[in-house]
């Protein structure tokens, strides 16, 4: 009973043993079949749906595949390239096939069903250089769309900057303009000096001088007992100073008309003059006149037996165009 006790546990252990073996040797080989067929059904799959023209099933099932597999092959890189080339994914159909060419043996790169998948993947060269050639074309585009934009806000800024440069020199001579008429009515060569001296590259400058040169005349006539009244630096340069003051009235100038003004005046004992009256003249001009005489410097006033006397006068301002 002990012998046969030990046999049976002996037998288990073989029968175990044996078991084992089975299962290694048979379960092994069995397990590789289900994978290679699992892999090709995917692949028959990716096929039957890119003939039906389904073209993302196919590269889903074709992908299963090599993900199955662990690798690729030039029959899934072939139906991967021309579904992806069919779907219009040019990089990855490029990518594909550029795989496809590795892949493939040498030995088999001859044969006519290589050939045949060349000749699509010149396709897919084409296709992806002009898609290169676009995105090239695209950035080229863009650079010029942001030089631009540069170029048109440095314009916007450049303009900025001159309309305030032209604004800020308009304020100037404005300024200029308003401080010159003021100079110009006080009808003193200290004030008129002045406005040269903080001025001196203004618009005005030369006006200026002129009537400094006008109005800062020294009285330089002999000291005689008995003199007329006269403006300072005679009648040419009384006629010299009108010029800078009077306006040829508009509504004169609009009618045409033309003439001369003859104005009445009385020069007092202190040279300012007074009892200014028209005379002769028409009737356009006389405000003018008027208004202008009413702004004259003091003149040197006539002398009588040594001592300063009123005077009458009388002179003509002509109104002519030119």
């Amino acid at each position: 009973m002990k012998y046969l006790h030990l046999s049976n546990f002996n037998i288990s252990k073989v029968l175990i043993f044996i078991a084992f073996c089975l299962f290694n040797i048979f379960g092994s080989q069995s397990m590789e079949p289900i994978v290679a067929q699992d892999s090709k059904e995917y692949y028959k799959e990716a096929e039957t749906a890119f003939e039906s023209g389904n073209y993302d099933n196919s590269i889903i099932y074709a992908n299963k595949a090599k993900n199955l597999l662990g690798r690729t092959n030039p029959k899934i890189e072939s139906l991967l390239m021309q579904a992806y080339y069919k779907n219009g994914d040019i990089v990855k159909a490029k990518i594909a096939y550029e795989t496809f060419l590795k892949v493939t043996p040498p030995q088999k790169q001859s044969s006519e069903l290589f050939e045949s998948y060349k000749k699509t993947g010149a396709l897919i060269d084409s296709a992806f250089n002009e898609l290169e050639r676009k995105y090239q074309q695209q950035k080229i585009d863009k650079q010029k769309e942001v030089e631009n934009v540069a170029i048109g806000n440095e314009k916007k800024q450049r303009q900025k900057d001159n309309d305030k440069q032209e604004d800020l020199k308009t304020k100037k001579e404005n300024l200029e303009r308003r401080l010159f008429l003021k100079a110009k009515k006080s009808i003193d060569p200290v004030v008129l000096k002045a406005y040269k001296e903080n001025f001196p590259n203004s618009y005005f400058s030369e006006k200026t001088q002129d009537l400094i040169d006008i109005l800062d005349v020294k009285d330089d006539l002999p000291l005689a007992e008995n003199r007329e009244a006269s403006f300072r630096g005679g009648s040419a340069n009384f006629y010299k100073w009108l010029s800078h003051y009077i306006i040829y009235p508009l509504k004169a100038r609009q009618m045409g008309v033309e003439g001369t003004v003859h104005v009445s005046f009385t020069v007092l004992k202190d040279g300012n003059i007074s009892a200014i009256e028209i005379s002769e003249g028409a009737s356009y001009f006389k405000e003018e006149v008027i208004r202008v005489m009413n702004m004259s410097p003091k003149w040197i006033p006539a002398k009588k037996n040594d001592e300063f006397v009123e005077e009458r006068k009388t002179i003509a301002i002509d109104f002519k165009f030119g």
